[in-house]
């Protein structure tokens, strides 16, 4: 495990990834919390944390045994470039 950390490149992987993630998952908080205070419905607030983690359940299991058949790095740049793109369509007009 130190030598996997002590490789510069893969330490700037993991903390972008790492602040990513806690980013994403900071915004769902926010967001669930924000629509508790307006709807003041726990249910409503759950069905925000279910938004936001089904599909990412359901893409792991479903695309898992494909994304081991295919280039990592490919995958990770798609991905990372996919997200910007798919919360485009989630700003208010």
């Amino acid at each position: 495990m130190k030598k996997l950390f002590g490789n510069r490149s893969f330490l700037i992987m993991w903390l972008a990834q790492f602040a990513s993630g806690l980013g994403s998952t900071f915004a769902t908080f926010v967001t669930s919390v924000l629509v508790y205070h307006m709807t003041g419905s726990k249910i409503a607030m759950g069905g925000i944390w279910i938004a936001y983690f089904v599909p990412k359940l359901i893409m792991s299991i479903v695309s898992g045994p494909y994304i081991d058949r295919l280039d990592y790095k490919k995958i990770m740049i798609f991905s990372e470039l996919g997200l910007p793109l798919s919360s485009r369509h989630c700003k208010k007009r």
